[in-house]
């Protein structure tokens, strides 16, 4: 799914959700990558906030919101080449587990 200034690309499979958000011209330094929590009528939503700012660039921020299954204790973020790259990681459920029996 493209967002829609293409600057962005969310991919998802049974375990993982991918983030790629194109940043030419900002360093690694450059970029904040955050979470945050936000309650909205008596609902909770979770948010993966990308700040990027430098002098020849200017300002990016932007969000994106989370849903139920993605776990905020296992994100891994890249940036290479002018390209963030952040792994969240899905919630197992409870019909994926298995146990040993002994």
């Amino acid at each position: 799914m493209r967002d829609f200034d293409n600057n962005s690309y969310i991919k998802t499979d049974e375990n993982k959700t991918t983030l790629e958000i194109g940043l030419p011209g900002y360093a690694k330094e450059d970029v904040k990558v955050s979470s945050n929590n936000d309650e909205f009528l008596g609902r909770h939503y979770s948010y993966i906030c990308i700040n990027a700012k430098n002098e020849d660039r200017g300002e990016y921020n932007t969000k994106y919101r989370l849903f139920g299954d993605i776990t905020l204790y296992d994100i891994s973020c890249k940036m290479s080449n002018g390209l963030l790259k952040i792994t969240l990681t899905k919630k197992q459920s409870e019909k994926d587990k298995e146990w040993i029996i002994n």
